[in-house]
């Protein structure tokens, strides 16, 4: 957040011990600090923390809310809900309710977690900007967990941390007539996304290889930095030479047969998905779910709530969506504890594809740590199944379409490519445990963690720092936005033989010669994480047609 408001004063009010405040900020700064070097400076802004209820019209004028240039009313991290939106509209209350002789001189923005609150915000108050980030956090969570590395570029794209973000920047005279396909190149530290074009007031991420630049356009770019995303090279005077070759490479259909998106070979075939905990927005990820799995997946749902509630409580919010059940999924839903074997013996854990831990909040008041302690006795007690569930595993066959994935006995490794453990994906809630996550490299194993709160405020923030790079967010997070789709596809569709010597931009070349799409990264299964936008575009690795490595593209809608 501190990025947006460089050289500026910001006051958090909050209903919070004011030193209980300025503790958790310093422990923040010293995780940054661990995780990715960073000194403070001179231009950092001055943030202040006042102890007072946002929703009493006093409080605001203590702070000299008339004044701020923006006030940003975020969810609390502590309840859930329409709970959390009741009190985001109770502040915009108290912010309409200020004086007209101390009018507001600011924007507000409002972080909502229901969509249907967003028409409430806007008759209470006409300039706020009512945004409803969970829903995306939702989607990256859930492709943390069934399309791993399409989740991870996702959260980095999402986040002011580390990592690459979204830059926009007049198209350079020097560039203008240029063919989009040929600009992958003279960008060294950048990728070439996509560009806005100012006859159309939407992004086209990828338009046609053919288009060329025009000087009015806006090229979107993904970069570390601004400095990065700016550099470009002199066009050369002749165009590269095309890329010749005897192999025709065929890419994955994205949509099926059923109608599902396939975002990756991870995804493709019979899905059983395991879901402990049941929070009260868990419908909208089932929702995200139904969209992106084969007809009959199987979703089993873990939960302390009793059965009757769960079904009654999904069979409400699908009338609500005028849906008399799911398209492709069936969902199965089981009472018990999941911190113990015996609640977790009753799901089908043995050839699971992925699992996904959710915070259940069922009752506030209580500390985050508190339900970040539950997650992790649920992840371990899911563990105590892993020799179960090694032995039932997705293998990967070549059947001549190179993307055919069926579960198999694992006594056949002769006919198999590579395999696929179940995915275990938890959510924490607590920053604090970050930081402990940092330092723990055993827990880390047992499986992925999303810090979901500290993602919802990156991409809140996000929202308040440029309204066009959230819209492609939250575009690339809707399968039905019609913006495009991060995908995955085999390193091995695009190798020839059994092993080959590619840099970044040979990969590139041979990506949007197939798919006409662009190269975001890959995963190599030897290494912890996949890399998005890899520093040395010109480096040449060793790629085997044998392995399970995975390359990160950014397709158009259905191609």
């Amino acid at each position: 957040m501190k990025r947006l408001f460089s050289r500026r004063h910001i006051v958090v009010l909050a209903d919070r011990d004011e030193q209980d405040m300025v503790d958790s900020w310093n422990m923040h700064l010293r995780l940054l600090q661990d995780r990715s070097g960073w000194k403070p400076s001179w231009d950092d802004p001055k943030v202040s923390f006042r102890s007072g209820n946002s929703t009493d019209q006093t409080e605001l004028l203590k702070v000299s809310a008339p004044r701020a240039k923006a006030i940003l009313i975020t969810a609390s991290a502590a309840i859930q809900g329409f709970e959390s939106d009741q009190s985001a509209i109770a502040t915009l209350l108290a912010l309409g309710a200020i004086p007209r002789n101390s009018p507001l001189s600011g924007s507000v923005w409002a972080e909502l977690q229901h969509t249907e609150c967003s028409r409430a915000a806007t008759t209470i108050l006409k300039n706020a900007e009512p945004l409803t980030p969970r829903k995306s956090v939702h989607m990256m969570l859930l492709l943390r967990a069934l399309v791993p590395s399409v989740g991870y570029a996702l959260i980095e794209l999402s986040t002011f941390k580390k990592g690459s973000q979204l830059y926009w920047m007049k198209v350079p005279a020097a560039l203008k007539g240029q063919k989009f396909k040929d600009l992958y190149h003279l960008f060294p530290g950048a990728i070439v996304a996509g560009v806005q074009r100012s006859s159309s007031e939407a992004v086209q991420l990828i338009p046609d290889g053919s288009y060329r630049l025009q000087d009015t356009d806006e090229l979107v770019l993904l970069a570390q930095d601004t400095k990065r995303a700016f550099n470009h090279l002199p066009v050369p005077v002749s165009p590269g030479p095309e890329l010749a070759s005897k192999t025709a490479w065929k890419a994955a259909d994205l949509v099926m047969e059923d109608g599902h998106l396939q975002l990756g070979p991870s995804a493709g075939g019979h899905q059983v998905v395991l879901i402990i905990g049941f929070p009260d927005d868990v419908f909208d990820l089932l929702l995200c779910l139904d969209g992106l799995v084969a007809a009959g997946s199987e979703v089993h749902i873990l939960s302390r709530k009793s059965v009757e509630d769960q079904k009654s409580y999904l069979q409400m919010k699908l009338s609500q969506e005028g849906m008399k059940t799911w398209q492709r999924l069936h969902v199965q839903s089981y009472e018990g504890e999941a911190t113990s074997r015996m609640g977790v013996e009753q799901l089908p854990v043995p050839g699971a594809s992925c699992a996904m831990i959710l915070a259940e909040r069922l009752s506030s008041g209580r500390r985050l740590q508190e339900f970040d302690h539950r997650d992790h006795a649920e992840v371990a007690a899911l563990g105590d199944g892993k020799v179960k569930r090694e032995e039932s595993v997705f293998q990967i066959r070549d059947d001549g379409d190179g993307k055919s994935l069926r579960k198999q006995p694992s006594n056949r490794p002769a006919e198999m490519v590579g395999r696929r453990k179940c995915k275990i994906v938890t959510e924490l809630l607590d920053p604090e445990s970050e930081q402990v996550m940092l330092h723990n490299s055993a827990v880390r194993k047992q499986g992925s963690y999303v810090y979901t709160n500290t993602l919802e405020m990156g991409v809140f923030a996000t929202a308040v720092s440029s309204k066009v790079r959230y819209e492609i967010l939250m575009g690339l997070c809707n399968h039905q936005s019609g913006i495009g789709h991060i995908t995955v596809a085999l390193v091995r569709d695009y190798v020839h033989g059994t092993l080959e010597s590619l840099s970044f931009y040979d990969l590139h070349a041979r990506v949007s010669k197939t798919c006409g799409g662009v190269l975001l990264g890959w995963r190599q299964m030897k290494k912890y994480h996949p890399v998005v936008n890899p520093d040395d575009k010109t480096e040449k690795l060793d790629w085997s047609s044998g392995s399970d490595d995975e390359l990160i593209i950014l397709r158009q809608p259905g191609k």
